[in-house]
């Protein structure tokens, strides 16, 4: 301001249309997360057993994440200085754009397989300009106090509403094929547009320089927890592209895969209003017994050879996520109160190296002929490397509170 005075807070929230808008806060924004999870619930295991199917080749799938996390890379900060020029709810438009052209070359892929190729460049536009810039409202209108409850909250209403999208996605895939199935999901992307733009929040907030959000990651205080972020993005590459290849393979059944994916699903949903209730802040106990039963499932993934097994493993795992997911995001969120929407892209860009990292390691091991087990064993790895590393930034974090 010309006197030096701070705006007031309702400046931040910027009405996109001469009347007043009809929805209050995030109202819009939650409702496009829901109808967009919805989407992306229906089709999302299923994406890399469509690309199995039509390259005939593990190794291509992992190809096709290798680009699209290199296309996240490349593509984040770009994005970012995108978001703080046209603001949250542009940007958010923008990225269901990107993921309906990312679905509609899917489409073609099936007849057309050189096409394949293209689709993963634009997935780097459907996360970076999305999840940041919502990362970023919700922090920022969040109550310290109430925070675990809201993230549980926001948790149940997008599982409640995407909780049976795998079998539905699964029947569809099935009776219909794939293509009707990924039409579906883009008339579902243009509907949850609409809302974004009926609340009240449209809040623009700059992103450091380079070289600042370089020094932030670097720093020996902010370090372990960007590590702990990394191995995060190295293990969701495995359980994003690895697992559905490996559920199918055992279970070469997509409404059977859909299912299995839906009673996972419905049995989270009591765990998280559980821990909702309990959490005040980041926990290491909850944090540290989830990573240690994931870890131990993922060694047991690679031992056994029973499929049906292998697929018991699944509700387990997602319950365990559950126990690390929750406290982890309870954090992200104070932190992200505090130092604004530039840790979210220093996150993106510690969670997208990890990501290009696991996609560039298995596919060169699957190159060389190693065995699928390997895989597993990577995961549990990174569970374990993640814990080591955010328990470190905890305690030191500890410390320098009890030193101040």
């Amino acid at each position: 301001m010309p006197n030096g005075t701070s705006p007031p807070v309702s400046s931040l929230l910027l009405p996109h249309w001469r009347y007043q808008p009809k929805l209050k806060g995030l109202s819009g924004i939650y409702l496009n997360t829901a109808i967009r999870n919805f989407a992306f619930s229906l089709s999302g295991i299923f994406i890399p057993i469509y690309i199995y199917q039509i390259s005939q080749s593990i190794r291509a799938v992992f190809l096709f994440f290798l680009i699209r996390n290199l296309a996240l890379l490349l593509t984040i900060l770009p994005s970012a200085r995108l978001i703080s020029r046209i603001g949250p709810d542009l940007a958010m438009l923008s990225s269901n754009f990107a993921a309906a052209f990312f679905f509609y070359l899917l489409t073609l892929a099936s007849d057309h397989p050189q096409i394949l190729w293209l689709a993963p460049i634009f997935a780097g536009l459907i996360i970076n300009l999305y999840w940041p810039t919502y990362h970023s409202a919700f922090s920022s209108v969040s109550q310290p106090e109430r925070l675990s409850r809201e993230v549980a909250q926001l948790n149940n209403i997008t599982q409640l509403v995407s909780v049976f999208a795998p079998l539905i996605g699964g029947l569809l895939a099935t009776e219909l094929g794939f293509n009707q199935l990924l039409w579906l999901v883009i008339i579902l992307l243009i509907i949850s547009s609409l809302p974004i733009f009926l609340d009240e929040y449209n809040r623009k907030e700059p992103i450091a320089p380079l070289d600042k959000l370089e020094k932030e990651i670097l720093s020996s205080k902010s370090r372990p927890l960007f590590f702990s972020f990394f191995f995060q993005g190295f293990r969701m590459v495995i359980d994003t592209a690895a697992w559905p290849i490996i559920l199918y393979l055992v279970i070469p059944n997509l409404e059977k895969v859909g299912g299995l994916t839906t009673f996972t699903l419905i049995s989270s949903l009591v765990i998280i209003n559980y821990l909702g209730r309990r959490l005040k802040k980041f926990r290491i106990i909850p944090f540290f017994w989830g990573n240690l039963v994931r870890s131990i499932i993922w060694v047991v993934r690679a031992a056994i050879a029973n499929p049906f097994l292998i697929a018991l493993t699944d509700p387990g795992y997602q319950i365990a996520t559950i126990f690390t997911d929750l406290p982890r995001t309870v954090l992200i969120y104070q932190l992200g109160k505090k130092k604004t929407f530039s840790f979210f892209i220093e996150r993106e860009l510690s969670l997208h190296f990890g990501r290009l990292t696991a996609t560039l390691i298995i596919f060169l091991l699957l190159s060389l002929n190693f065995p699928w087990q390997i895989t597993p064993l990577l995961a549990a790895g990174a569970i374990v490397l993640t814990t080591v590393f955010m328990i470190k930034f905890i305690r030191s974090t500890e410390r320098q509170s009890v030193a101040n």
